[in-house]
């Protein structure tokens, strides 16, 4: 979601540079990047209270504890998990655009094929 709204306003502020080889690149890298980060704003604090609670004697509630007396820890590491996440989302968008591209692959298309499997998923109408 993040990285289709960030790539719509994008290429929306460059209407220019449309089918550019510039931003057959970098769109997808700029809007993968925001989308990383986005996904390590949101999974941080889980992630911190996780690590606490591998301490050795820790258990769930102590770490909960833990994290709430000292809320500075959920951002412990933020930095270099957002780096990690930024790098790896953009270039896991690139390969899906550039692969998407390839095989003349719409959104559409991945539209329907979402839709055709929440149906078989659902079963038969008559349930």
């Amino acid at each position: 979601v993040v990285f289709d709204r960030v790539a719509a306003l994008l290429a929306a502020a460059l209407p220019d540079a449309q089918g550019g080889a510039l931003l057959s690149v970098g769109l997808p890298l700029a809007a993968g990047s925001v989308a990383g980060l986005f996904a390590a704003l949101a999974s941080q604090p889980a992630d911190a209270l996780l690590t606490l609670t591998n301490e050795e004697g820790a258990t769930l509630g102590s770490a909960t504890s833990r994290l709430a007396a000292e809320p500075r820890l959920a951002l412990q590491g933020l930095a270099p998990r957002g780096l990690f996440a930024m790098l790896l989302s953009s270039l896991q968008f690139l390969i899906y655009t550039r692969l998407r591209d390839l095989f003349g692959v719409s959104k559409a298309d991945l539209t329907l094929v979402w839709d055709a499997l929440a149906t078989i998923q659902a079963g038969p109408i008559g349930r």
